[in-house]
Order: C-alpha cells, then structure tokens, then sequence
C-alpha cells in the first residue's frame, strides 16, 4: 500500500500507520527491546502461576510427611498398624505388630496393646508375646460395643447403625513393650 500523508482538513481525516517504518525509526536500544524476548521474559505470568502451584505442591507434601498417617507407628524393630471398621452396633479394631529386623531388641517380650474409641468410656486391652521371627506377625483383635448411636435388636444383633449425621468414630490405640510406649489413631471406618 503506498503511504498516503496525512491530512488534517476539516472533513477529511486519514492516518498512515506503518508497523516496519516505525521500527526503522526507532534507535538501537528500543530495537533491542522490542526484539526477540527470553522465554522467562515472554512467559512470565504463566511461569509466576507455575511457581505458586509448586510452593503449594511442597507444601502440602511437607504437610503430609510431617504428619504422616497415624494408624502406623515404629517400634525399635517392628511395625505396629492399627485399622478398624464398624458393624452394624460393633467396633472391630485390629492392631498387627510386624517384626522387621533379624534381631530386634524386644523379641520375647510382653506387649500390652490397648485400644479405646474416643470420646466414649468403651475400651479393651491385652497382653501377648513379640514376634520373635522376622517377617512374622502378632494380631490383637477387639470388638468394642455397642458403639454409641447405634441400635440393636432385642437378639443384640444389629437393626442398622442410624446414627444420623454423626462423623465417623476415632480410635486411639496405645501399644506398650517394656518401656517404650506408642500411641495410634485412625477411623472406625463404616462397614
């Protein structure tokens, strides 16, 4: 398109805008400017967004690592976990103590596990030996009822756990060995 001037009479306006002629005209430094740009520089709200989604991803992970799950805890050699479920009117909770060493330091020993449903006056406890292989396992099994808000039949088995909109319950298991101590929790989960 061959440039028109540019007219200023009553009546009559036009303008030419010519993008390369303007850069032309511009000085070496603008050009430098208006060149090619860094991929940081082009790029940078989406690489701002980015750097948010990945403190927060790392916060989140540093999160769960320092809270970790609580129905596992360790003892010097073995593994404890604790899961429970309800049925119907009943609380069933089991507590299992892995031995993860060849020699660990309480093979043979007593060791009291206790568990209570919280929030309730419902608990049970028992006394057993250590695993003394590696590999092998000890299993306390407890049944805590009748869960509180739930009903049963005049048989005691259950006639369905209406316990409206409550939340789920919450065990606290305790596993003793000499005299190390560790405290558990975890859900009563629905059946």
């Amino acid at each position: 398109m061959p440039r028109q001037e540019e007219t200023r009479e009553p009546g009559r306006y036009s303008f030419h805008y010519s993008r390369e002629e303007r850069l032309n005209a511009a000085s070496e430094q603008l050009k430098r400017r208006l060149g090619p740009q860094s991929f940081f520089r082009k790029y940078r709200g989406p690489l701002f967004i980015l750097l948010d989604v990945l403190v927060l991803a790392g916060m989140f992970g540093i999160y769960l690592f320092l809270t970790g799950d609580q129905s596992t805890v360790g003892l010097p050699g073995y593994a404890v976990t604790m899961s429970g479920v309800e049925f119907g009117a009943q609380g069933l909770v089991v507590v299992r103590i892995t031995q993860l060493d060849e020699h660990p330091s309480f093979a043979g020993s007593i060791v009291t596990a206790e568990v209570s449903l919280d929030g309730t006056d419902l608990s049970a406890a028992e006394k057993d030996v250590m695993p003394t292989r590696k590999g092998r396992e000890r299993i306390f099994r407890f049944v805590l009822e009748p869960l509180p808000g739930t009903k049963t039949s005049q048989s005691g088995a259950s006639s369905g756990a209406s316990r409206g909109s409550r939340n789920s319950f919450q065990v606290t298991g305790t596993v003793t060995v000499e005299d190390q101590s560790r405290t558990l929790h975890a859900p009563l989960k629905p059946e």
